[in-house]
């Protein structure tokens, strides 16, 4: 009896034993877990962090500077399209009558002072 009160004793010994360490090391896990934890947020925190910065770096900008630039120039250029086709229509709309009267009639009056004149206009308009 005493023996098996010895062995008793020992297994029980040994599980006090193996539960402290098992304990101990669960706590260091623990801790480690915390620390590895908090270290990844802030890496998270680091990357959102590059990314908003390479989002608004200097090329970026750039590139939207461009862009405008290239949209700018497009409305500048229909505008200025717009604004010589409304030239040019207000030109053919006001001078229309007189070429062609002058297609139509100008060998007649061909001693005209102005004959060469209109002559080469209504060359350049048909053009």
């Amino acid at each position: 009896m005493n023996i098996s009160l010895i062995i008793l004793s020992g297994c029980l010994f040994s599980a006090i034993v193996a539960y402290g360490t098992l304990a101990f090391n669960f706590n260091k896990l623990r801790v480690q877990y915390k620390k590895i934890f908090t270290d990844m947020m802030l890496l998270e925190k680091l990357i959102n962090d590059i990314e908003d910065s390479k989002l608004k770096s200097d090329e970026s900008v750039h590139k939207e500077n461009f862009i405008k630039f290239l949209s700018d120039s497009r409305d500048w250029a229909y505008q200025y399209i717009e604004d010589v086709q409304a030239g040019l229509n207000s030109f053919i709309r006001e001078t229309a009558p007189e070429i062609n009267y002058f297609k139509e009639y100008g060998d007649l009056s061909s001693m005209a002072p102005n004959y060469y004149s209109m002559k080469k206009i209504t060359e350049e308009y048909e053009k």
